[in-house]
């Protein structure tokens, strides 16, 4: 890392990374413990993720079997928790729990999103799963993507089913929207950007009849 101050600690070496404008990369816990500055140019720097060279690192070796203890960030706004997997699991469900949406794998449930509700997080009932629904806004519409908080898997065990439906949506009788893909981990909301490949777009008309929105998802794990 050109300024990583955590080069020896586990998290290093499984979390996400992040590079600012100038490309200089540092690990998130840096990036946080700096107030999101880099300090090897301009103090003000924007960030994004270096999903590059996650990917390098990801292909060096084989998983390590500690890999689920290791130490991951609470999604939840303004909390700065951050510990291993089965510590914030319990963390989310008695900090936040009227902040967070309980499911079970591979039935279908229901959540209602603003347009402009930046994320909305659930959890799994049996084993404390947590995932992220990100809703980005854009001219032509809103992104809906999942991701999982986590440590990342080579094969992704976990995936997604969204589903929008609408009757007399604008000039149309009835919209219909569906998404299934793969869900991706990541370590922490810090940096992160999701997905542009994966997604469901919301067309910015849907909300000339108000500005929520119904969505339908079900979650499934390849193992359970």
């Amino acid at each position: 890392m050109h300024w990583c101050l955590e080069w020896k600690r586990f998290e290093f070496l499984f979390g996400n990374y992040i590079q600012c404008e100038n490309e200089h990369i540092a690990c998130h816990s840096c990036c946080s413990s700096s107030s999101s500055k880099c300090k090897s140019c301009a103090p003000s720097a924007s960030f994004k993720r270096c999903q590059i060279l996650e990917k390098i690192i990801q292909s060096l070796g084989g998983s390590c079997k500690y890999l689920k203890y290791g130490p991951c960030s609470c999604p939840i706004e303004g909390c700065n928790y951050y510990g291993p997997l089965m510590q914030l699991s319990m963390h989310l469900s008695g900090q936040h729990r009227d902040s967070i949406t309980c499911f079970r794998y591979n039935k279908l449930y229901s959540i209602t999103l603003r347009y402009d509700e930046r994320f909305c997080v659930l959890q799994e009932m049996s084993d404390g799963d947590i995932f992220l629904v990100d809703n980005v806004e854009h001219d032509i519409g809103n992104m809906v993507s999942v991701s999982r908080i986590g440590p990342y898997t080579f094969i992704s065990p976990f995936s997604i089913e969204l589903k929008i439906e609408a009757v007399k949506w604008v000039h149309w009788d009835q919209l219909s929207l569906r998404l299934s893909c793969k869900i991706e981990s990541i370590r922490s909301r810090v940096g992160y950007q999701p997905s542009t490949r994966d997604f469901l777009l919301v067309p910015s008309g849907y909300f000339e009849g108000g500005e929520e929105f119904e969505l339908l998802f079900r979650i499934s794990r390849a193992d359970v």
